[in-house]
């Protein structure tokens, strides 16, 4: 695989962005799967920020995104979205995703942690962004719910923050900037309590986007027990989950 990528440095630039997030696993499919996450964590991310930056009328920063590169043209380990076999890869769904007609984007302030340790537990407090994008040609009355979810008992820490607004079209609805929230503890821990941020958009009373903040470097979180279960259907061609 050393002589089929052409990335300059690709190996070690790899193993650099999967150890700082995840905790390495280092058989193979596994090592796959994080890499894999790496990329449509960071396409997530990237791909809703560059849209956000299409901003309004008179102040556009950002008008369009070259998606590089889309598919292999031989088996690889690459940066491409779609593998040799026309596998989609997860960062697929992600820009997918992040291009609805209606969506929206959370941004959370995130320390410097590749200088030194940094477990999310540790920090009192963070900011955080909230932001609609469209590409409608008409105004959206959309429905915005942002949820602050304990990491580990599954519960708000705090109270959502539910709002009715209109998506402004052909641009971006800025909606939270720079709000405050502290880390809260809860009844079965008194110690500091990770949490995620989640907002949904609804629209017409049905859901059509979402997006969820997490507290990083992932690898600190402790996710086990999650109680997740899954089905695999074959005869009927459908996944179903429960948590």
């Amino acid at each position: 695989m050393d002589y089929r990528n052409k990335a300059v440095d690709h190996e070690r630039r790899m193993m650099t962005y999967v150890a700082e997030n995840f905790q390495v696993r280092y058989d193979l499919p596994a090592f796959t799967h994080l890499t894999q996450i790496t990329q449509a964590e960071t396409m997530r991310y990237a791909y809703k920020a560059w849209r956000r930056m299409w901003g309004h009328p008179g102040a556009r920063k950002c008008g369009g995104v070259l998606v590089w590169q889309l598919n292999d043209c031989w088996p690889t380990m690459s940066w491409a979205v779609v593998d040799y076999y026309l596998v989609k890869k997860p960062a697929f769904y992600a820009i997918a995703r992040a291009l609805r007609p209606l969506d929206v984007g959370i941004s959370r302030s995130c320390p410097e942690w590749t200088s030194g340790h940094a477990a999310p537990s540790l920090r009192k407090e963070c900011e955080y962004d909230v932001w609609i994008a469209s590409s409608r040609l008409d105004a959206a009355q959309v429905e915005l719910r942002v949820r602050f979810i304990s990491i580990q008992t599954g519960k708000d820490i705090r109270d959502a923050i539910a709002s009715i607004l209109y998506a402004q079209p052909n641009g971006t609805t800025e909606v939270h900037k720079k709000q405050r929230v502290t880390v809260a503890t809860s009844a079965e821990n008194t110690a500091d309590d990770p949490f995620v941020i989640h907002a949904s958009l609804a629209l017409n009373g049905e859901l059509v986007a979402t997006d969820t903040a997490w507290p990083e470097p992932l690898k600190y979180l402790d996710l086990n027990d999650r109680h997740v279960g899954l089905e695999i259907y074959q005869s009927r061609g459908k996944i179903s989950m429960s948590s």
